[in-house]
């Protein structure tokens, strides 16, 4: 139940990092966000246990899941309307995490995961109807995949390594690969509210989620850890709501509810809690 803990804490702190992102690109270029995550997190996570040295594995899994796919959330972010509905189309990324499983780590997947992943992919479809998608919205489709393939690596690669220096490590990789980026589209307000507000999203999202979520793919592995994260989108449209005044539509409200299914269909029907 530990991991299942862990994995709330992240649905909680990367739902509120959506809407916290698109008020911040007011005040920064997407790519200097994405590299300040980084960046930051390695700081934070460097102070507290020596990061892990860096090889070929680390840097593969660090750049997909803490580089090219946070950057692509903060530039999907900064053309959407609504940060829950790029969380949403995130979240394609159980559906890309069960078949990379199956195909790299030969995971056996059972009828009641399929369903229940399909059923929370169903609402993550029908959450875009009526959105205003555009091509941009390939962006968070993108990123979905890249985290699943970093997901899966890291299971494959580097689940028996320590959890808290190496995903230091994998940050400060991911600063150095976001760094050429942030410094070609620069642009800073370094005012006190949003400089704290910068390094709050920096050291919740980048620091303490990650490290969540890689102590749960350890103990739980990518997929059942990518059907929790369905829940996410759910937390992301409520903290955009409350922040920001972005009411869901109602085909978000109804992708909601069948992303909930999902997880009820994998966890309650299949008794995955007893």
């Amino acid at each position: 139940m530990r991991a299942y803990g862990y994995l709330f804490g992240v649905v909680v702190i990367w739902g509120l990092a959506y809407p916290l992102t698109k008020y911040l690109t007011a005040y920064f270029s997407p790519t200097f966000i994405a590299f300040s995550r980084a960046a930051i997190g390695f700081a934070v996570l460097s102070a507290v246990a020596k990061p892990a040295r860096p090889d070929g594995k680390t840097a593969v899994v660090g750049i997909l899941n803490m580089g090219a796919t946070i950057l692509l959330i903060n530039l999907s972010l900064l053309f959407a309307k609504s940060p829950g509905l790029v969380s949403t189309l995130m979240y394609t990324q159980p559906l890309f995490a069960l078949l990379l499983s199956a195909i790299i780590l030969k995971t056996a997947v059972k009828p009641s995961e399929a369903l229940g992943v399909a059923l929370g992919v169903a609402g993550v479809i029908t959450s875009t109807i009526g959105g205003g998608a555009c091509a941009c919205d390939l962006l968070p489709v993108l990123g979905g995949f890249l985290w699943a393939l970093g997901t899966v690596t890291y299971k494959l690669w580097l689940a028996d390594r320590p959890v808290l220096p190496t995903t230091a490590t994998m940050n400060g990789v991911a600063a150095a690969f976001l760094l050429p980026t942030a410094l070609i589209s620069y642009k800073a307000d370094f005012s006190a509210r949003a400089l704290l507000l910068l390094i709050a999203l920096a050291v919740l999202a980048q620091g303490a989620a990650w490290l969540l979520w890689f102590r749960s793919v350890r103990e739980l592995g990518p997929v059942r850890t990518g059907e929790i994260s369905l829940l996410v989108p759910v937390s992301s449209y409520l903290f955009s709501y409350f922040m920001l005044g972005s009411t869901p539509t109602l085909y978000q409200a109804i992708g909601s509810a069948l992303i909930l299914s999902g997880i009820s269909t994998i966890y309650i029907v299949a008794g995955k809690f007893k």
